[in-house]
């Protein structure tokens, strides 16, 4: 009988929170009765009438529950006669959302409160408490955000140019920063070398620890922003337009890392460093070429700019540019040192596209803004040229293959077509013809330089062999530093890649002696135009067999690149003991040497 009170109960009630908009879902209709309470009051209203037989428990006198107006009387009387138990909803609590940056509002408590008056003041003061607690935890997470902590940083100097910044919870032993020797760079630079407008910043230098051992600095790579290589430069290194990257050397292999200009300073961030050095590369800037027309320029440079006529392409054209600057101060102190080697006298900035433009419908000019290396007074009979480029490879035109016109600095080119990876370059020049390896070295995609053999006799068995790799515009001031030592000789002016390798040959009366340390014998010079010196130096001993040359034989090649014999030189160092070193024009060495320069293999057999 009970059960019949307690299922008609249920249904009322079920009935009426749906007629209400209650949910009715699946947990609801799985509520059960739960009984006991000793005093209950309900509000609830109802629009059914409930007829049941209490005194009958079986199916059949059971009668049906049809709604009424006056359902509510029935209810009350049906609660009264089941003694006092009543009905409650079981619910589902979801996880709630966390409250990150919500503010807990105390009228809250009055809402979910509950029981008698003297729990619910204890609830609120317990409610509002937390709340209070809650909010400011909040303000303090809040105020951590905007401030983070920021980590004690320590600062170390590897060089007089490199320091290192990293966080001080690294216990770092003494390191400092120093430039590779001639013996590294031949073992480890092999196959290394500089794409198209890539432009060395600085020497390759590489960390060692207080005895000068080899050390590989390693951080967390959570930390890599907090690790900071800052390396000076010279002021003519600082260039708009151009971008910086670290070539650094880790534990296995070569990596790059973006670098940044900060005034005098470069500086970049690594986790993992053995070696490093940083270049600098031509930044692209995306133009667009409009039907209707318009002028192509530069962001840092008013030097450069592309004059695009009405529908010169039918649809607009996405159109990538690069500029590389002219080696104003090296070519201004090769001229004014040497001005009798040079015909081109000014140049301007070099032009480099791409694009995916099939057809140019109409010419387009080009203006150049022209850089000097020196005052001309037979400014004349210099002649304008245009050079165009393809990859690395220039090809030199006269006015009269192309159309120029030149007014006081400038130079205007029309083109009926600049093809995808391209470039384009303008230039004045003084009669004769115009080497391409001239026209290379002002944008320094090469040196121009010179070879220097020099000894010092140790004792009348053993002496001492210096052969440096000199750029010209270094050559004299080489030489004065050097009088100390005895000038074997020179050879002429060839020119050089970053990272070429010069190959040394030595024969004839002279052998070169094994150091100890040594596991095999050096024999290259690796250039570099950042090193303080490209100097390959070594110990030779006299040769006292039987039937041997009367003279030494020290052959120069170039083993990269183009191979090519560079310099032969025959002396015999031994004449020398005992007499006194003097300056070139006096100096015994020049009169028992006797020189050659090869420009190439003329012959199969070795020199």
């Amino acid at each position: 009988m009970a059960n019949y009170r307690f299922s008609t109960i249920n249904k009322l009630l079920r009935s009426k929170y749906k007629d209400e908009g209650e949910d009715d879902d699946d947990v609801n209709k799985g509520s059960d009765f739960v009984s006991v309470v000793s005093d209950v009051s309900s509000d609830n209203e109802s629009d059914y009438d409930v007829s049941p037989d209490f005194e009958s428990d079986s199916e059949s006198e059971r009668q049906d529950v049809n709604p009424k107006s006056n359902g509510d009387d029935e209810v009350e009387k049906l609660l009264a006669e089941c003694k006092g138990l009543y009905t409650v909803r079981t619910e589902v609590s979801t996880p709630r959302k966390p409250l990150v940056g919500v503010d807990f509002d105390p009228a809250w408590d009055k809402k979910i409160a509950g029981g008698n008056n003297a729990r619910q003041d204890d609830f609120l003061a317990e409610e509002v408490a937390s709340c209070s607690d809650f909010e400011s935890e909040r303000e303090d997470d809040k105020t951590t955000r905007l401030n983070p902590v920021v980590a004690c940083i320590s600062k170390m100097t590897l060089s007089p140019d490199i320091t290192l910044e990293y966080p001080d919870n690294y216990h770092m032993d003494r390191t400092r920063a120093i430039t590779w020797s001639q013996e590294k760079r031949a073992d480890e630079l092999r196959d290394t070398t500089l794409r198209f407008m890539e432009k060395m910043c600085t020497d390759i230098y590489t960390l060692v620890d207080k005895i000068d051992k080899k050390k590989v600095l390693v951080f967390n790579q959570s930390d890599e922003a907090l690790v900071t290589f800052s390396v000076k430069v010279n002021r003519d290194e600082k260039e708009e337009g151009y971008r910086y990257e670290a070539r650094i050397k880790n534990k296995s292999n070569w990596v790059s890392r973006v670098a940044h200009c900060e005034g005098n300073e470069i500086k970049f961030h690594a986790t993992e460093i053995e070696s490093f050095y940083i270049i600098k590369i031509p930044q692209k800037e995306r133009e667009i070429i409009k039907p209707e027309g318009n002028i192509l320029s530069f962001k840092h440079s008013k030097k450069v700019s592309l004059d695009m006529p009405l529908q010169t392409v039918d649809t607009p054209q996405d159109i990538d540019l690069q500029l590389s600057s002219v080696d104003k101060r090296g070519m201004v102190k090769r001229h004014s040192l040497f001005p009798e080697k040079f015909k081109l006298q000014k140049i301007s900035q070099r032009l480099f596209v791409e694009h995916d433009i099939d057809k140019f419908n109409k010419a387009f000019s080009v203006k150049l803004d022209l850089e000097s290396f020196r005052d001309s007074t037979d400014a004349c009979t210099l002649k304008p040229v245009a050079i165009l480029w393809d990859g690395e490879e220039p090809t030199i035109k006269p006015k009269t293959e192309c159309s120029l016109s030149y007014e006081k600095n400038r130079v205007v080119m029309t083109m009926k077509n600049l093809p995808n990876k391209s470039g384009l370059s303008v230039g004045l020049v003084a009669p004769g013809v115009v080497d391409k390896d001239e026209v290379k070295l002002a944008y320094a995609d090469v040196f121009l330089c010179n070879i220097t053999i020099h000894i010092k006799i140790v004792n009348p068995q053993e002496a001492m062999l210096y052969i440096n790799c000199v750029m010209i515009e270094n050559l004299p001031t080489f030489l004065k530093q050097n009088q100390s030592l005895d000038l074997i000789g020179t050879s002429e002016d060839f020119y050089l890649k970053n990272f070429h390798r010069i190959r040394s040959h030595l024969s004839g009366n002279s052998e070169r002696k094994k150091s100890r340390k040594q596991n095999k014998l050096d024999c290259f010079i690796v250039f570099s135009n950042r090193a303080k010196e490209n100097c390959l130096s070594f110990t030779i001993l006299k040769q006292t067999r039987l039937g041997g040359s009367p003279t030494t034989v020290l052959e120069l090649s170039l083993d990269s690149g183009p191979k090519k014999k560079i310099h032969r030189q025959e002396f015999d160092p031994w004449m020398l003991i005992g007499k006194k070193t003097g300056f070139p024009d006096k100096n015994h060495a020049i009169r028992l040497s006797k020189g050659l320069t090869f420009d190439d293999f003329k012959s199969p057999r070795p020199f």
